[in-house]
């Protein structure tokens, strides 16, 4: 046999076992994220990953698909299947901190945290303003506007 012929049937032969191995490796990565993962009460689905519902939030059922907020009165702590009036305190509407619950910071002024529990202040809408501790926003007249 002469020597091109033995480097082309090299060449062929580990072109197609490298073809081979990026076929496999596409259908493993592809069942991987394919596969649905279980994810149990308390906690929802989040890009292949089950993550605890946050404060004032429970995820009932096996798979929840996003968090449900707690009825006005009661609350939940972190990973919760389920509300009650029995769980830690929340911080109070005007006020938040890294986890909902004491100690809280009052919310800055031009942010409101309208809801118990609030781990982030929100900001003020455009032509909105808020004072310190607020738990909503104004309309500003121009004048207001400009102090702010």
């Amino acid at each position: 046999m002469s020597r091109e012929y033995i480097n082309s049937f090299y060449m062929y032969t580990l072109l197609g076992i490298l073809f081979i191995i990026a076929i496999l490796f596409y259908f493993q990565r592809r069942s991987t994220y394919d596969t649905p993962v279980d994810c149990v009460p308390g906690t929802f689905q989040s890009e292949g990953a089950c993550i605890p519902c946050p404060v004032n939030t429970y995820c009932p059922d096996t798979n929840t698909p996003t968090p449900i907020y707690c009825p006005e009165g009661l609350s939940s702590g972190s990973g919760s299947a389920a509300c009650s009036t029995d769980t830690v305190p929340l911080c109070e509407p005007g006020t938040y901190s890294d986890t909902g619950v004491p100690p809280c910071t009052k919310c800055p002024a031009n942010t409101y945290c309208a809801k118990y529990g609030m781990t982030t202040p929100r900001n003020c809408p455009k032509s909105s303003v808020s004072a310190e501790g607020s738990s909503n926003c104004k309309t500003s007249s121009p004048s207001v506007q400009s102090l702010a």
